[in-house]
């Protein structure tokens, strides 16, 4: 089977799943970056700002002092994930139409981007659409390289272009212009596969 043929077939038999990478555990790291109030979160400079997180680690200790819990009266386990994913439109819609819930829920918290998606998901009837919610790989169906980097930029190496090609994942992660060639192979391969 052509490699095209076996994406549009695989697209085709898991239409209505998403592509959610999940943690399918809650661990108290994730609970922390909602639970408590991190308003600094939202300032430009908080990534690069020893101060600043500093401040947000005795702001969140004081919160600790004084039983704050943002979510104490919420009925929901609070999952981690990876930020990349692929949904489908009955998904998305729903997620369109939570936003207040959102905002209540993960407005001024930590790296909500990791948490906000795979939360909504696995706390709703769409848990059972997730493709898989046991590996985050697996589930998002994303190749993404934490070993060799931060993630890992593709192309680096010689043999990126063999794994990449007889990887089982539908997308990969991250890509810069500086290796380009190996996005051009890729696709040229790719091209001729679907023309022979």
């Amino acid at each position: 089977m052509k490699r095209a043929d076996y994406i549009y077939e695989f697209f085709e038999n898991n239409r209505s799943k998403n592509f959610i990478g999940i943690v399918p555990n809650e661990v108290y790291y994730s609970i922390r970056r909602v639970k408590y109030y991190h308003f600094f979160t939202s300032l430009n400079s908080y990534r690069s700002s020893k101060l600043l997180k500093g401040l947000d680690r005795l702001f969140e200790y004081f919160q600790r002092l004084f039983f704050v819990n943002r979510i104490k009266e919420k009925d929901i386990k609070i999952i981690d994930g990876w930020q990349w994913f692929s949904v489908n439109m009955r998904f998305a819609k729903y997620i369109l139409g939570n936003k207040s819930y959102i905002d209540n829920i993960f407005k001024y918290s930590i790296a909500s981007d990791e948490l906000v998606f795979q939360t909504l998901a696995y706390n709703s009837c769409f848990r059972e659409t997730l493709y898989d919610d046991t590996d985050l790989k697996n589930g998002s169906m994303r190749y993404i390289d934490w070993e060799r980097g931060r993630p890992y930029t593709w192309g680096q190496d010689e043999k990126d272009y063999e794994l990449l090609m007889k990887s089982p994942y539908m997308f990969a992660r991250k890509f810069d212009e500086k290796y380009i060639e190996i996005v051009n192979r890729i696709y040229d391969e790719l091209i001729r596969r679907n023309t022979e």
